[in-house]
């Protein structure tokens, strides 16, 4: 869904937004995972409306195209900026069909680029990268249950040494987590690495306990609990700093969606139509 989001966005909104060679790595991996999907990311690439899919957004939650756009956005410069700086390694915690890993292992060949992500995925994940001819060997795929098993230990014997600097990446993930897996990946791999950086999203916690994009309609939660991707972990501004400080780390930022730089043109004025209710924030170790 995610990744189709990104087409979406890259079609209707203006250039800069989504990575060119993001977009052309995601039509790959929909083409080699699911001929289905592989033809409807085509029509959505070259820009042809297609009402189906913005009326589904429209009765569930809308703006989460342009969000899911716009989060990748910060994310990847956010990650840009660590790497050119000197970091040595980049992990990705659940990264589905997510780009970035791989194309920057491309980029930096002298870095060590991990994704850790549920076994199903990472397999058709695999496959498809085989099919369609990806080379990179600082990039490995380790197969991992966030829920359960220990993120940082993996890490390690990959290859990764405790005293390297390394960024890792959570996004779109934790709200499935419940609170105590949260705890315990955080305090995992700030026990294991002496020096890091972690990007996560999270979903702001309402005042009425709810965890939920604003404006989120009754078919879109029903649709999470048949497919058993309910939300289980949010968290307000205020507690995640506590939060984070149990866990051994310092906050450093917080963002939303609408902070996507006004440098590009055009995008200022899709602010209003952004989904609301999942945060950005940058801590280091």
């Amino acid at each position: 869904m995610v990744a189709r989001n990104l087409l979406r966005a890259a079609a209707d909104l203006p250039p800069g937004l989504v990575d060119t060679e993001a977009q052309a790595w995601i039509l790959r991996l929909l083409r080699e995972s699911e001929p289905q999907s592989w033809l409807l990311a085509e029509l959505l690439a070259k820009g042809l409306r297609h009402r189906l899919a913005d009326l589904f957004e429209k009765f569930s939650i809308p703006g989460l195209a342009l969000h899911h756009a716009m989060r990748k956005n910060w994310i990847e410069r956010k990650v840009r900026t660590e790497l050119a700086a000197g970091c040595r390694a980049l992990v990705v915690l659940g990264g589905g069909l997510d780009t970035l890993a791989l194309r920057s292992a491309l980029e930096w060949p002298e870095g060590i680029f991990l994704e850790l992500d549920h076994p199903a995925t990472q397999a058709m994940k695999r496959r498809a990268l085989e099919k369609a001819g990806y080379r990179a060997a600082n990039l490995k795929l380790l197969p991992t249950d966030l829920q359960t098993d220990d993120a940082a230990a993996l890490a390690l014997q990959a290859g990764l040494r405790g005293g390297d600097s390394v960024v890792f990446i959570c996004e779109g993930v934790l709200m499935y987590l419940e609170e105590q897996a949260v705890q315990r990946l955080l305090a995992g791999i700030a026990r294991h690495f002496s020096r890091g950086t972690f990007i996560f999203s999270f979903m702001e916690r309402q005042v009425n306990g709810d965890i939920h994009f604003h404006g989120t309609t009754w078919a879109a939660r029903l649709w999470l609990r048949w497919a058993h991707e309910p939300f289980r972990w949010g968290i307000t501004q205020a507690e995640l700093p506590h939060f984070l400080e149990k866990s051994g780390w310092r906050l450093e930022e917080i963002a939303s969606t609408g902070d996507v730089p006004r440098s590009l043109p055009g995008v200022g004025s899709t602010e209003k139509h952004l989904a609301k209710g999942e945060l950005l924030c940058l801590a280091r170790k």
